[in-house]
């Protein structure tokens, strides 16, 4: 889906006659300099919201109550960038969030906007969370989340190679 917008998010946007809006903005956006993605990314923040308190629908909250700003409880908490998107990620519709139990006071304010605004709950779920996704499965893969790589992996798999090889050097020399 790179490069292209979501067919649902596209309709919505003409049935609320903001698609014109979105275009324009985005084409203005890649103008100044932007990459296409996020061009398209910060234009749909900008116009989504438009298209989703329109009176008939659930308003703009994209899960739960809306939240304060960063209170004195997150003064000086400070966290990893992957404990502040898991953090976010888990509690995006968990009405019992608090700032007791936020990492970081960047972190509240993540969740504040993913909670405010769709377009960028959206974002933040398809940009964010999956590349940390993703980019925790290759550290695991390469031996562990410490950022030394090891090679343990690679390793095992010539182990098992060479183990191969043999077992078909032996069977076929009978």
């Amino acid at each position: 889906m790179a490069g292209r917008i979501d067919k649902f998010l596209k309709e919505r946007l003409q049935a609320a006659g903001q698609w014109q809006t979105f275009q324009e903005r985005r084409d203005e956006l890649k103008a100044q300099g932007y990459s296409a993605d996020d061009a398209r990314t910060a234009a749909l923040a900008e116009v989504m919201p438009k298209c989703i308190d329109d009176g008939d629908g659930p308003g703009r909250q994209a899960g739960g109550d809306a939240l304060p700003l960063a209170s004195a409880a997150l003064a000086g908490k400070t966290a990893t960038e992957t404990e502040v998107a898991r953090w976010v990620a888990r509690n995006i519709d968990n009405p019992a969030a608090s700032p007791e139990d936020c990492p970081d006071a960047f972190a509240w304010t993540l969740l504040r906007m993913c909670r405010e605004n769709p377009a960028f709950a959206l974002m933040f779920v398809k940009d964010i969370w999956t590349k940390l996704l993703v980019w925790q499965a290759k550290q695991a893969d390469a031996g562990g989340a410490d950022g030394e790589i090891d090679g343990t992996p690679t390793l095992k798999l010539i182990e098992r190679i060479r183990a191969i090889r043999d077992e078909a050097s032996s069977a076929s020399a009978c």
